[in-house]
């Protein structure tokens, strides 16, 4: 997409058969920001990137935009990236990106994405908002949606507002923990009959 001065939308390109139309994002951050010299840099390339909602699609995308060489000019461009969106992952498992106010930015169950407030969602826990925060590597036990789960929080290189936290659900190990301890007491009690009733029987005869 190329957009003009006012953030109106001129040209479009896609992959698809049809474009959709055209339309104003003047209130978008991927416009503002790039207008205002706001941007991430990774080596010489000044970007910015976020997670939308698609004002034509409804889907949630990535939008990045930089400065065409002609400052009246914006480019952005939009996909849905396979590392962030859609992620295949162990059982128990997933991940949410986060921004320092605690935004979810993305998310492994797409649900998520930039509607929800992870501290909140944990509880307000105050070593999980400190780790963030203060941009530590952090390993942490933290109640999330409910449940426990141990999590490492890490930042994002060239993202300084961005943190990563990888977690994994307790609740689904300690179930399996739990059936594992119940059935090997049942099998021992099993086990223990015929001997406990031999034993009394051997009782019974020899020691009237």
């Amino acid at each position: 997409v190329w957009l003009d001065n006012n953030g109106m939308q001129r040209a479009k390109w896609t992959i698809k058969g049809n474009t959709t139309q055209y339309i104003p994002v003047p209130g978008r951050a991927y416009f503002n920001n790039i207008r205002l010299g706001h941007y991430y840099k990774v080596n010489d390339t000044e970007f910015w990137l976020e997670p939308i909602v698609s004002k034509t699609t409804g889907r949630n995308e990535v939008e990045i935009s930089k400065a065409a060489v002609d400052p009246r000019w914006i480019t952005a461009f939009d996909t849905q990236l396979i590392s962030l969106m859609h992620p295949a992952l162990p059982g128990s498992f997933g991940f949410a990106i986060i921004a320092n106010d605690g935004k979810v930015l993305f998310h492994s169950d797409e649900a998520h994405d930039l509607g929800e407030n992870f501290f909140q969602e944990c509880d307000e826990n105050g070593a999980l908002r400190s780790a963030v925060i203060g941009r530590s590597d952090t390993k942490l036990s933290v109640r999330y949606l409910g449940e426990d789960h141990s999590m490492l929080i890490t930042t994002i290189p060239n993202f300084p507002h961005w943190s990563l936290i990888v977690f994994r659900n307790k609740e689904p190990l300690r179930s399996a923990f739990l059936e594992l301890i119940s059935l090997v007491s049942c099998l021992f009690l099993i086990y223990c009959i015929p001997l406990l009733t031999g034993l009394s029987i051997f009782y019974l005869l020899n020691f009237k």
